[in-house]
């Protein structure tokens, strides 16, 4: 396989930043990818330098190796991060992955080399080559991390308790774009440093992480998380499909999946499996978003809660208090105060707010559909434990044996194939399920 390997020096000022995918290997002094801390005596089964496979592309902000201090800053030191360097080999295959081509076929090469980002200040004279093409360097569309976030996790992990539930979680929660998803990847990369395995309970139907939208999950994770959600969709420890993506639809079926996510969650701590636990919450404050979001900090009652505020103050979250919002329904054994540490924070800042939104940015809807198309065709590498969907095997029913139903929404008889036309359908079977003569929620539909 053709390859090309440079060797890059990055320091704590001048990261480096690029589009593309990329083996990077430590060897000098350490480095942070997105939060993941990576030192240059690492090393892998055969004692040669481990490396770490990094994605990056647009839909989330590129991926950033900047050169850190040869500490755990987990540990809860708040020194000030003094300039330092580190040198890195960047080892760029010829060969693109194949979640790569496939994305690149379908929806072009804007996802990978979008115009605009410039060159990055730190990559020596002479980078470039065919060989090269599957790593973009650029100057642009990185997140400058505030110090707070790492005094936050530093916190949570030295309060952590193996054996204590009430230890176990972190919440992040804001308003709709505020960085939740950053904050979230970014916390999990960091907590992957001191534990082997970090949870995470996906609440965001609209983006969600590891799984098409229109569902809520929980993951166990045990690598890093780079690169917008459609570079890591992965099976989950557990989902529920709501159907939508806002819990607007159907507020009791969200709230009530999500607790039932959590439940698992705690049946894995009784089992033994004692990992953290990192949960992302929707975006919707206003209305009854604000009470729903409550009622799920009252049932997990984590250890932190994170309040993310941006610039725009009428688009950040009320101020949380134990009291906050008024139950949106009864909270089975649990108290109705939130007894969590509330810390807020403001959200990452982009080196350049313009060029990042014209660069990095990706509308939700197209985000979702990258997300779909990997996850039915099965490009997430060896991350899927089941069968690639669009090599299953088909199943032909007799339409008048079926009984159909749209989720949310009443169509018409004479509509229903217009409305089935490339639609996802669940086909499931009801042996207790009675042909009735009037028209209900589910009823066979014959078509003339």
């Amino acid at each position: 396989m053709a390859t090309n390997t440079r060797v890059v020096t990055v320091t704590t000022s001048k990261p480096f930043v690029f589009i593309g995918e990329a083996d990077i290997n430590v060897l000098s002094g350490v480095i942070d990818v997105d939060g993941f801390r990576i030192r240059s005596s690492e090393k892998d089964s055969i004692g040669s330098h481990e490396r770490h496979h990094v994605k990056s592309a647009a839909g989330a902000p590129f991926a950033t190796i900047r050169a850190v201090k040869d500490s755990d800053t987990t540990r809860g030191t708040k020194s000030k991060q003094k300039e330092t360097t580190a040198t890195i080999e960047v080892k760029v295959t010829k060969s693109r992955s194949g979640v790569r081509v496939f994305l690149e076929h379908v929806f072009g090469k804007i996802l990978f080399n979008p115009s605009g980002a410039g060159k990055a200040a730190c990559v020596p004279d002479g980078w470039g080559g065919e060989e090269c093409n599957s790593c973009v360097p650029v100057n642009q569309g990185e997140l400058i991390v505030p110090k707070q976030w790492e005094e936050t996790v530093s916190e949570f992990v030295n309060n952590f308790q193996k054996d204590d539930l009430a230890t176990s979680s972190l919440v992040v929660c804001g308003g709709r774009n505020s960085g939740k998803s950053s904050m979230c990847r970014w916390v999990v990369n960091r907590l992957l440093g001191r534990f082997e395995t970090v949870g995470v309970l996906d609440c965001d139907l609209g983006q969600s992480e590891f799984t098409p939208g229109g569902m809520v999950s929980l993951h166990r994770v045990r690598k890093p998380v780079f690169g917008p959600p459609y570079l890591h969709q992965r099976a989950s420890l557990s989902s529920h499909f709501i159907g939508s993506t806002t819990p607007k639809d159907d507020p009791k079926a969200y709230v009530e999946g999500i607790f039932s996510l959590f439940d698992t969650y705690t049946e894995e701590r009784q089992s033994g499996a004692l990992y953290p636990l990192v949960v992302n919450t929707h975006g919707w404050i206003k209305g009854l978003g604000l009470p729903m979001l409550c009622d799920m900090l009252r049932y997990i009652q984590p250890a932190v809660i994170v309040q993310l505020d941006v610039s725009a103050v009428g688009r950040n979250l009320p101020d949380l208090t134990a009291t906050s919002g008024e139950s949106m329904i009864v909270l089975p054994k649990k108290t109705k105060a939130i007894s969590s540490k509330i810390i807020k924070l403001s959200s990452a800042v982009p080196q350049s707010q313009v060029q990042q939104k014209r660069i990095n940015s990706l509308e939700a809807k197209i985000s979702r559909a990258l997300s779909l198309a990997v996850h039915l065709c099965g490009f997430g590498g060896s991350l899927l434990s089941f069968n690639h969907i669009a090599c299953l095997q088909p199943y032909a029913v007799p339409f008048e044996s079926v009984a159909i139903s749209f989720t949310f929404f009443s169509i018409p008889e004479t509509e229903v194939l217009r409305a089935l036309n490339a639609s996802i359908v669940g086909l499931v079977s009801d042996p207790n399920y009675r042909r009735q003569s009037k028209l209900q929620t589910l009823v066979p539909l014959r078509l003339k």
